[in-house]
């Protein structure tokens, strides 16, 4: 019981990573390279804690628990992408912020890019793990 408690905790921290990485995909306003050592080192991060939580679990059932994490992520991301521009729209939010926080996120091609690859490996994770279960013998 005590496994399983930290091991979704130790998922939920890998998403925070992989939210991370998403997010900085859209900060335009480094090089590209700091930019690559920065989704590399949160991708590293959320790689290590995601094994971490499916080392607890003991690796069972963890195309399905990948799959999971991989596609929360993604939706979570997307949310607050959308929060965000729901709120750009806003005459009131536009006078608030400064101009260049604007610009600080403006590379939206990576962002989403980061996104749909996220949602896309969770989903296929998803199909590998079903096809998976469909092929085993059903035992009595």
């Amino acid at each position: 019981m005590i496994r399983q408690v930290f091991s979704i905790i130790l998922f939920i921290v890998a998403g925070f990573f992989f939210f991370g990485v998403i997010e900085f995909g859209f900060v335009s306003e480094c090089t590209p390279a700091e930019k690559t050592l920065l989704l590399g080192i949160f991708a590293i991060l959320g790689i290590l804690f995601l094994c971490g939580g499916l080392a607890l679990k003991g690796f069972r059932g963890w195309r399905r628990n990948a799959g999971i994490v991989l596609i929360s992520t993604a939706g979570f991301s997307a949310l607050g992408v959308l929060s965000f521009v729901c709120l750009y729209f806003t005459e009131e939010f536009r006078a608030m912020m400064d101009p260049r926080v604007w610009n600080l996120f403006s590379d939206y091609a990576v962002g989403t890019l980061l996104i749909v690859g996220f949602a896309l490996a969770g989903l296929y994770l998803l199909m590998v793990d079903r096809e998976g279960v469909a092929k085993e013998p059903r035992g009595n």
